[in-house]
């Protein structure tokens, strides 16, 4: 199970910073329900499933 927190991911082949958030939320296409959703941080900022996100990186930590 992923941890809330920040993550390097990739995004329809952009690569950015993203926001895990540990939510139930109905998956669009299939109207199945699914646990955690992504807010994008950056360039395109947006929510995505997690279906739709590669995970690139641990979860970051504050400097």
């Amino acid at each position: 199970m992923m941890k809330e927190g920040f993550y390097w991911i990739r995004v329809d082949g952009q690569i950015q910073i993203g926001r895990y958030v540990d939510q139930r939320a109905e998956y669009p296409d299939t109207g199945e329900m699914i646990t955690g959703a992504w807010e994008l941080v950056g360039i395109q900022s947006d929510v995505m499933n997690t279906r739709d996100v590669e995970i690139l990186s641990d979860l970051l930590t504050p400097p």
